[in-house]
Parts: C-alpha cells; structure tokens; sequence
C-alpha cells in the first residue's frame, strides 16, 4: 500500500493542515502519516493563535514515521519559522520521492502561518527540495515581491520560484477574465489547466489541492496530475459542508466512497479467490462522467498476494481502462449504474451469482468484429451489446473469453458499496471452489 507523509500544521476544525491530507490521502487509497509541525487554534469563523512545536519533537515525529515506514510522497504545508525548516531540511535533501510543498501564509480566517523572518529560509532551505510547489497567486506574490496581479503575474512568479530551485511551480486559482479559475504549470515552459470558477469562500481547498496533487504525481506526469487534482479539488469545493458557523468546508473527495469499498473488499476472507490472472480493478463514475478518463479507477490494481489482496497504486481519474469502459457502456443504457468490479471467471462462480438471486447476462467475444479487436474498443462492444435487449440494469456481465483472452466476470452497482455488497454475497465463510492458481 501506497504511503504519503504529511508535514504540518494541526488544525482542530480538521478543515486544513495535516488532518486534511490524511483524509485526502484516505480517499486516494494512501496509507497517511503526519509529522506535525505547530497547533494552531482556528476554526470556521476565525484564527487564534499558532504554537510551534519544538524542533526536538518534530525531529522525533520525523524519526519514528521514516525509521519504520517507506513512504512514496511527502507533503510539506505550515513551517512557520526557520527552525522548524532547517529541522526537516536534512529530511528534505535525503529523500528520494516526490516533495510537494504548498508555502501556505495565511489561513482563510486571517491567520499568519509563517513568520516574516522565515521567507528567505523557506526559498533558501526547503524550495530547493520541492518536486512541485503549489502556491496561491498571494501566496507567490509575497514569496517573489512580484506586483502584478492576474495571469502577468502569475507567470512571472512562477519562473522567479523556478529559479529559486523548484522543479515544478503551479501558480493555483488565478481568475480570468472569462470567469474561469486558471492554475499556471510553469516547467521550463507554461502550462494552463481551466476550470469552472466556483462562487464564495471556503476552507480546506488549498490543502486539498496540493495533497491530491502530492498522491497523483506518485504515477501520473506532473502535468496529468495538476489535471486531475484541478478537476477533484473543484468537485470537494462544488458541494463544499456547512458545519460550523461560517466559512463553509470542503467536503469529501468523491474518491472517499470507492476507498472506504475497496478497503471493505480487500479484507474479506477468500477475496483472493475472486481475483483473475490479470488482477482486478474497481471503479467509480462521478456523476457526469462519461468517457473512462472521467471515471475514478486504481492505477495500478488490486492484486492477490498469497492469501491476501492488497491495493497496489493510487485511485485517480482515468485509472482504469477496461472496467471504466464497461462502466460508461452501462452508462449508456442504464445511467445509474456507476460502479463495477471484474472477478474471477467460474462455473462455481456462476453457481454464486445465480443463487445470490443476480442478474447474469452474457456475450460472446468470439463473434467480435476484428475491427473492433483491432480497435481496443472490444469492452464497449461487449457490454453495449449485452445490455442492449435489457429491460432492467444486469447485476453481472459476464464473457467466457476469446484466443489469448481470460474470460471474465464484471459485477455493476449503482454506487460502490452496492459493488462491494454484491461482493459479500458471493464469499461464503467456507473455503469457495477450487483454487486454480494453488496447484
């Protein structure tokens, strides 16, 4: 299982800071771990105060988390002061990951998160170890002294902090004169990810953003991943949660439901039978999504290991191929259907489904079209095919393979703990049919 570490600041609203990416990293499918820099005392209505922690106990925090764990990201947000930098920047210059740094500055409550005097530490001793730094506009304007606002701004921030030693600088959330949110990728060259502009203020977006982007970057390009977490930060702010008193929240990850069913599926006994020879995927449709780059997918699978099935990869839009293509097949005829996962093909297998009381429709990847074959179009073929006489949505479509094809189940739901439900039913608390790959 993947592991992202999260160095920051602790808010007690959970809003922001390290309880955030790790709730970010939940949803993605990450192990999270947090070394916690300062306390701060915030909620939705206003800022307190921030009480730094020692750098005696963040070293500490810092040992404990990386003597015992292998992490695949880091995610730098609060530092606050110059002691707490030059704490991790021994940290920093070690490590062999991808370093996220989001060189936050002022909470949306008003509060200072860095002290004035530690500026030029941070672009001295921390930027110089950054994969990615993710900046807002204000954010990059008080690191550079840049005057100008907008994108001219924007663009010329971004190459001042790319000198300074960042790998990659996203300038995020500039507004364009086409009531658009612009993030400004600048690598050597520009890049510009649009989006919808989203109207009032919340919590938690900037967090978000660069946590999502910190989990991506792991097996996406930077460019893919400034993407992705552009498109998920706007759907966490679009339905954004009401729960203190004034600033609103960002709300969940719509990844959260699809980790929250694979973490249910993955601990069953026996799953790992369930699993065929080119491993399984799970997927989730957000609500929109029509095309397998807009349907939520493990990059990477679910893969049986021994008796155990563990998830290797990061679950990000666009992270499966097949089983999100089966998805949008269904979609076409059955709009709500938006989940699915692919099993193990068996006669046992079938017995299952059929006494669980499920739907089983079947078709026949022998007689494809070889310009389909040739196409890679051939589970969209398959599927629309096979629900194409259906009156109602079929719980399971199922083929029995074709020349160096492994024939296959795929089991559809409305969401994805209706998948993962679905997949209870067919685990007994017995040991379940032969297992092929034991012998």
């Amino acid at each position: 299982m993947m592991k992202m570490l999260s160095i920051g600041g602790f808010d007690p609203s959970c809003a922001s800071g390290v309880q955030r990416d790790m709730r970010v990293a939940s949803s993605l499918g990450l192990y999270p771990l947090s070394v916690t820099t300062a306390i701060t005392t915030q909620n939705t209505s206003e800022f307190g105060s921030v009480h730094p922690l020692s750098v005696d106990v963040i070293s500490s925090q810092l040992d404990a988390v990386l003597s015992d764990f292998e992490v695949d990201a880091i995610k730098v947000g609060m530092l606050y002061s110059a002691n707490i930098m030059h704490a991790i920047q021994g940290t920093l210059k070690n490590a062999s990951v991808p370093i996220i740094l989001d060189p936050v500055v002022q909470s949306t409550t008003g509060g200072s998160l860095i002290q004035n005097s530690a500026k030029e530490t941070l672009l001295d001793a921390v930027l110089p170890h950054s994969f990615v730094v993710t900046p807002n506009l204000a954010e990059a304007r008080y690191l550079t002294g840049i005057k100008d606002d907008g994108l001219v701004g924007a663009r010329k921030a971004a190459i001042l902090l790319y000198r300074r030693g960042a790998d990659n600088v996203i300038i995020t959330g500039i507004k364009d004169d086409n009531n658009q949110i612009v993030d400004v990728l600048y690598d050597g060259s520009f890049h510009y990810v649009r989006g919808e502009r989203l109207a009032g203020e919340n919590r938690g977006g900037g967090c978000t953003y660069s946590a999502i982007l910190a989990c991506l970057v792991t097996s996406n390009s930077v460019a893919a991943a400034a993407e992705q977490a552009h498109r998920m930060t706007h759907d966490a702010l679009h339905t954004t949660i009401k729960i203190g008193k004034t600033t609103p929240i960002s709300s969940e990850l719509p990844s959260s439901k699809l980790a929250s069913a694979i973490g249910s599926v993955v601990s069953l006994p026996h799953m790992y039978r369930l699993i065929p020879q080119c491993q399984t995927n799970f997927v989730h449709a957000p609500e929109g999504a029509t095309r397998p780059d807009e349907v939520l997918g493990v990059r990477g699978r679910l893969v049986r290991v021994g008796r155990q099935v563990i998830l290797t990869g990061v679950i990000s839009l666009g992270g499966s191929k097949h089983v999100a293509s089966a998805v949008c097949a269904m979609r076409g005829r059955f709009p709500d259907m938006r989940s699915a996962i692919n099993i193990r093909y068996s006669q046992e297998m079938l017995s299952r489904l059929v006494r669980a009381g499920f739907t089983i429709v079947y078709y026949d990847r022998e007689s494809e079209p070889q310009y389909i074959k040739e196409s890679g179009s051939s589970i969209l073929w398959g599927i629309s095919r096979a629900v194409e006489q259906c009156e109602e949505p079929p719980d399971a479509i199922c083929h029995r393979g074709d020349f160096g094809k492994e024939p296959m189940i795929i089991l559809f739901g409305v969401t994805p703990s209706d998948v993962a439900s679905k997949i209870r039913k067919l685990i007994p608390p017995t040991k379940l049919g032969d297992d092929p790959n034991s012998h």
